[in-house]
C-alpha cells in the first residue's frame, strides 16, 4: 500500500466514524424543522390537495438522504403530514348537503351524559349511518341532544339507534370568544344534533369495553355514600373526572385557586394510584397471609 493509499483509507475511516455523530446533531434540527413545518399549515387559508402533500412528503422523503437537504426535507414532511390530517379531519365531518335531513345512525354512548332541564345531552361514537336505507359513510363522534328522553335513558357506553337531524359543528367568531367549532374539530365532532322523536331510538346493547361505564358507575356509588350533593359533586370532579355536577361559583372558586387542571388531570392519576396501591395490598396480603 503507497502512502496516498493509506491516507486515502485513513480519511474514510475518519468520515465513517464521524458520521454517527454528525447525524446525532442534526435531530434537534430535524424535529424543529418537522414542528415548522405543521406550524406553518396554520398560516394557510385554504389546504392543498393530497396530491400535492403526497408530492411534497415524497420529495422530503428523498431530501432526507442528502446532509444539506435534511432541514428542507424534514419541512416538507412536517407540512405535508399536517395538511393532510387537517384535510382528514375537515372531510370527515358532516356533508353540507345532509343537513337538516333525518338520518338513522348506530353509536355507542361516549363519555358521561348531562341531564339538565328537560334535555340529556351526550357524545356518541358513530359506528353506521344512513339515509333512506343508503349508507352515507358518516364516522366520528356526534354531540346530541334528547329532549324526550327520561333523565337514565341514556347510559354510557350503551349502544343505540337512534333517527337525527344534525348540522356541522358551528361557533361564534367574536374576536377573544370560545371558538366552538376548532374545539370540535380538535374532539373529534362531525355534527352536532338533536333525536328525533318519530325515530326507533332503541337500546341495543352494550360496547364490549368502555372505561366510562366504570366511571358512571363509580359516580353512582360516591353519590350513594357521600351525603352532601356538594360534597359528592366535588369528590366525583377530583376522583374521576365527572364535572357534572359543578356550577360556576366552583369552576370560578378553582379558578382563584389555580386547580382547574387537578379536575380535568389528577382524577385520572388518583384512580391509577389508587389501582396500584390496592395491588400492592393484596400482593401483601398474598405473602403475609396471617397478617
Amino acid at each position: 500500500m503507497t502512502a496516498r493509499d493509506a491516507r486515502t483509507a485513513s480519511r474514510t475511516q475518519e468520515r465513517n466514524r464521524s458520521q454517527p455523530t454528525e447525524s446525532l446533531a442534526l435531530k434537534p434540527s430535524l424535529a424543529v424543522a418537522l414542528l415548522a413545518g405543521a406550524l406553518a399549515v396554520q398560516a394557510c387559508t385554504s389546504l392543498p390537495s393530497v396530491a400535492i402533500d403526497i408530492a411534497l412528503a415524497g420529495a422530503g422523503i428523498i431530501a432526507l438522504r442528502h446532509p444539506r437537504l435534511r432541514w428542507a426535507a424534514a419541512f416538507a414532511i412536517g407540512f405535508a403530514w399536517c395538511a393532510w390530517r387537517a384535510g382528514n379531519a375537515l372531510d370527515a365531518r358532516l356533508p353540507v348537503a345532509l343537513e337538516g335531513r333525518d338520518l338513522d345512525v348506530v353509536g355507542v354512548v361516549d363519555e358521561l351524559p348531562l341531564t339538565r332541564g328537560d334535555a340529556t345531552s351526550a357524545t356518541v361514537r358513530i359506528e353506521r349511518a344512513w339515509l333512506d336505507g343508503t349508507d352515507i359513510g358518516l364516522h366520528g363522534r356526534v354531540r346530541i341532544a334528547w329532549y324526550s328522553a327520561p333523565p337514565d335513558a341514556l347510559a354510557a357506553c350503551s349502544r343505540w339507534h337512534l333517527r337525527i337531524r344534525a348540522k356541522r359543528p358551528r361557533g361564534l367568531v367574536n374576536p377573544g370568544g370560545f371558538d366552538a367549532e376548532r374545539s370540535a374539530l380538535e374532539h373529534g365532532i362531525v355534527a352536532t344534533g338533536y333525536v328525533r322523536d318519530d325515530g326507533p331510538n332503541v337500546r341495543e346493547g352494550e360496547s364490549s369495553f368502555c372505561i366510562d361505564a366504570l366511571r358512571e358507575t363509580l359516580a353512582r356509588e360516591i353519590g350513594r355514600r357521600v351525603s352532601d350533593p356538594h360534597d359528592a359533586a366535588l369528590v366525583r370532579a377530583f376522583a374521576i373526572g365527572d364535572t357534572r355536577g359543578l356550577d360556576d361559583d366552583d369552576w370560578q372558586v378553582a379558578r382563584i385557586n389555580g386547580v382547574p387542571h387537578l379536575i380535568a388531570i389528577s382524577g385520572f392519576h388518583v384512580g391509577v394510584a389508587a389501582a396500584f396501591g390496592a395491588l400492592l395490598v393484596r400482593l401483601f396480603g398474598f405473602l403475609f397471609p396471617r397478617w
